[in-house]
């Protein structure tokens, strides 16, 4: 009767909430996933930017030095 009613209503409200958890913990990897992706993304365009940086003032500089010796000569 009600006790039986009243042990699946529990049993099933478990097992909804243990699916929920479930849910909840692979919505969390994906999450984390996808911000360590973003991260990393992030990092490897900040290193092209330092090499290119690095890229233009090695330039600039000789540039700079070719100037110079056309003043000299």
């Amino acid at each position: 009767g009600q006790v039986r009613g009243r042990i699946n209503n529990s049993v099933i409200a478990q097992s909804i909430v243990e699916t929920q958890l479930q849910q909840t913990k692979l919505q969390l990897k994906q999450e984390i996933e996808q911000a360590y992706l973003t991260a990393r993304t992030a990092q490897e365009r900040l290193n092209s930017a330092k090499r290119q940086v690095i890229a233009q003032q090695t330039a600039y500089e000789s540039a700079q030095e070719r100037f110079k010796e056309g003043l000299l000569n």
